[in-house]
């Protein structure tokens, strides 16, 4: 309970917002039955018992006002629901997100003779559980105790007013139902951490999966390589998943993928076009939003400032020296794994002049001429 109150006390503002917003919602809810008892009682019993006026323009005079209040309470609760929730999310986003990465760092900085005997599924099985029942918690806590603790506060004062002895008897029964939900809940508590304990044991134990685009076969033949190497050299399996692109891009950007394989195309003859992925100003604040060019969230302060100098360098050789250099604290510090580099052929006639490669393959066809057969001949 330590470690949750230290991540939400970041949040506080937002967390009492949404307590407010919860407060809100419940009482405006608890309005709607009571004007519809209301409305019940005064227009619902006979014609003849009915101590309303007798003429149609009276009677909805007196009945229209308790319906639009109905109306209102009903929409005003349902706004602040919707508030509650949306301010309910960021908190549980915000501080869920930050629980798993601070869980992942610390898992990563362990000695290894401590981490060895760990199997990475099962670790990474007790992060992943720490952050949804964080989760879990905090919307049960806004949307169920809370709301409850307003509710029954509500029903009592009212209750009070009709009868006295209402109150005791509402009261009485809640302790019952605690007790009974209790009993049950430890049980299910009992049989879901057997089947968590057995699942992230198998899940250590078989394979870790890599997330690979569905470009063709050339992506399934890389994949299977890498798949041989970690298997030979780490003695860890790998279970390639092959997705659609727009879902694999959206998993990776957005934090969800652990381990995947991605390529990257220059955009023009620069390092600057390759070095800009890792280029820690491309990362959002949180990890709930995307990440579209630094799609690994690598941070270095020591890379970011040599990529900065190297942005404002106009000497050529300076600034290439500068790259060098960033782009060794991004290897040392294994931001990224480099699996392999395109190499380009291309065949052509002795007959076609000027048909130049370069290192963007971009190919000018405007400087592209012939010459006769017969003059290569001769040549």
């Amino acid at each position: 309970m330590k470690i949750l109150l230290f991540y939400l006390k970041k949040h506080w503002p937002l967390l009492i917002l949404a307590l407010v917003l919860a407060a809100v919602n419940q009482c405006f809810s608890l309005m709607d039955p009571y004007i519809a008892g209301k409305i019940l009682n005064k227009f619902g019993s006979q014609l003849k018992d009915a101590k309303i006026d007798r003429t149609l323009s009276v009677f909805f005079n007196q009945i229209i006002f308790l319906l639009l209040a109905s109306m209102g309470v009903a929409m005003v609760s349902r706004i602040a629901k919707n508030f509650q929730d949306y301010f309910t999310n960021v908190v549980i986003q915000r501080s869920g997100a930050q629980m798993y990465t601070d869980g992942i760092r610390h898992s990563l900085e362990l000695p290894y003779q401590d981490f060895e005997d760990q199997r990475s599924g099962e670790t990474l099985g007790q992060i992943q559980k720490m952050r949804s029942d964080s989760e879990k918690f905090i919307t049960s806590f806004v949307n169920i105790v809370f709301q409850s603790s307003i509710g029954i506060i509500f029903v009592v004062v009212y209750a009070v007013q009709l009868n006295w002895m209402i109150a005791p008897l509402f009261l009485l029964t809640a302790p019952l139902l605690g007790s009974v939900s209790s009993l049950l809940s430890k049980k299910i508590k009992k049989v879901s951490k057997t089947i968590l304990k057995e699942t992230t044991a198998l899940a250590g134990a078989t394979t870790e999966s890599l997330r690979i685009n569905s470009g063709g076969e050339r992506n399934v033949q890389i994949a299977e390589v890498i798949q041989k190497m970690l298997k030979e050299n780490l003695n860890i399996d790998i279970d390639i998943n092959v997705m659609p692109m727009a879902e694999h891009m959206e998993n990776f950007e957005t934090g969800k993928a652990i381990f995947w394989r991605t390529g990257w195309i220059a955009d023009y003859p620069d390092p600057e076009s390759f070095l800009t992925i890792l280029y820690g100003k491309h990362v959002p604040e949180h990890l709930s939003e995307r990440s579209y060019i630094n799609s690994v969230r690598y941070k270095s302060a020591k890379f970011d400032s040599l990529f900065e100098l190297a942005l404002r360098e106009v000497d050529t050789k300076k600034r290439f020296d500068l790259y060098r250099q960033a782009d060794q604290v991004a290897i040392d510090d294994a931001a990224i794994m480099p699996i392999f580099y395109h190499e380009n052929y291309r065949l052509v006639q002795l007959w076609v002049k000027n048909c130049e490669a370069n290192a963007m393959e971009y190919r000018d066809m405007s400087r592209v001429y012939f010459i006769p057969k017969d003059e290569i001949k001769k040549k």
